[in-house]
């Protein structure tokens, strides 16, 4: 029936077809459609929703050494032209991998405020301490992640990245032990 409808009256307007599937502006085209966003907004990757605050981290990975008192990692705000932003608490979740939150790392943050920021990215730091056992293991990972909190009022949307994973390397000395049963001594020669 639709492509009948085409035929006879040209094209099908899908913006009154699909009044929800665009969050601001719906543009007809020829036998489809585009969403658009109004000043102040950028268009979210899913092609449909409009972002005027978008949150992500400023890196995915971060490397950091064990003797390292702590470190910093950036959570950044970017608002649209136009947006204005007064107040933004973000929760942050820590993941351990095989880092363990305590004995290898403790973070100093579990809020990131973000206060009065028009027209621009803001960066909040979070800081998160090492503990240094003094001894060696292996590098050790966690994540960190960022949620918006329900009824913040706040038209913010997850950018990338949105988990950074943080290695810890360390710097302690390798041991080795060796036992005489694990050294075989080839024939002929001598100890």
């Amino acid at each position: 029936f639709a492509i009948m409808q085409w035929i006879v009256m040209g094209d099908v307007d899908e913006c009154a077809l699909l009044q929800d599937d665009c969050t601001q502006i719906c543009f007809n085209t020829i036998g489809s459609y585009e969403c658009g966003c109004r000043e102040g907004y950028k268009l979210h990757s899913d092609g449909r929703t409009c972002v005027g605050i978008q949150i992500h981290f400023d890196t995915d990975q971060k490397v950091v050494k064990e003797h390292s008192v702590y470190f910093i990692v950036y959570l950044v705000v970017t608002l649209g032209h136009g947006k204005v932003l007064d107040n933004l608490t973000i929760d942050l979740k820590y993941h351990d991998i095989t880092a363990e939150l305590g004995i290898d790392y403790q973070p100093v943050d579990y809020v990131a405020h973000f206060k009065y920021t028009v027209n621009t990215a803001k960066s909040s730091p979070i800081r998160i301490n090492i503990i240094d056992d003094n001894g060696w293991e292996e590098s050790e990972t966690f994540t960190i992640s960022f949620t918006i909190p329900d009824g913040s009022g706040v038209d913010a949307l997850k950018g990338e990245p949105e988990e950074a994973i943080i290695t810890i390397l360390d710097n302690d000395v390798a041991e080795f032990h060796f036992s005489t049963d694990q050294i075989t001594i080839a024939p002929g020669a001598t100890q």
